[in-house]
């Protein structure tokens, strides 16, 4: 459900609660308006500091995996949830650390919010990077509730969200793919797994 529909649900929602006045379509409307502005400016600075710096070096997968799981476990850790990482990538690959950061950074966050959404009894993410042949391959599992095939179509878009909340939308997704296919010429991918979902992308 991205923002749009949301405020209309909410509408909704009043309607039939006899809620629905105009002071309430004023300030749903704002609401929403603010943060589809907020979603396209961000957009928009975004792409405009990808390009400032457009130096690739060679960096080590395993030091930025570690780096990752530092920063991520301390938060997951107050939410109970388990962070495995696995790194069995012999040698550098060519890019922008920080880049491949932020797409780990931002799956690990899209399968904590999946898990707390499932209230599993033994959350927990695994992270995996492997050699493929020249290239790196990165996994991030989760043991979630999975992605619905409803909103499959709908997951790279940066207005879409499944939460009740508007500002929670599908901006980290839309950013991996977007350095994914840009930066790294490669393909962020997804399924479902026995026991949540799997994003995975090549580097």
């Amino acid at each position: 459900m991205d923002a749009v529909g949301i405020m209309i649900q909410n509408f909704e929602d009043a309607f039939k609660a006899n809620e629905l006045t105009l002071e309430y379509i004023q300030e749903k409307t704002n609401a929403s308006l603010e943060v589809l502005n907020k979603i396209s400016k961000c957009i928009e600075d975004f792409k405009f500091l990808r390009y400032q710096n457009r130096q690739t070096n060679k960096f080590d997968v395993k030091e930025i995996l570690q780096r990752c799981s530092d920063l991520m476990k301390m938060l997951l850790k107050d939410k109970n949830i388990k962070l495995t990482t696995i790194c069995e990538v012999n040698g550098f690959v060519e890019g922008q650390a920080n880049e491949f950061a932020l797409i780990l950074l931002s799956l690990i966050l899209n399968a904590k919010e999946s898990i707390e959404e499932m209230k599993h009894s033994n959350p927990e993410i695994k992270v995996i990077c492997k050699n493929k042949g020249e290239k790196v391959l990165a996994t991030v599992q989760d043991n979630g509730k999975g992605i619905p095939y409803a909103i499959q179509d709908e997951l790279f878009d940066p207005f879409f969200t499944t939460k009740d909340e508007l500002e929670h939308s599908g901006m980290g997704l839309y950013v991996s793919k977007l350095i994914i296919e840009e930066d790294f010429k490669g393909t962020l991918r997804f399924k479902n797994i026995k026991e949540g979902a799997e994003f995975s992308f090549e580097v």
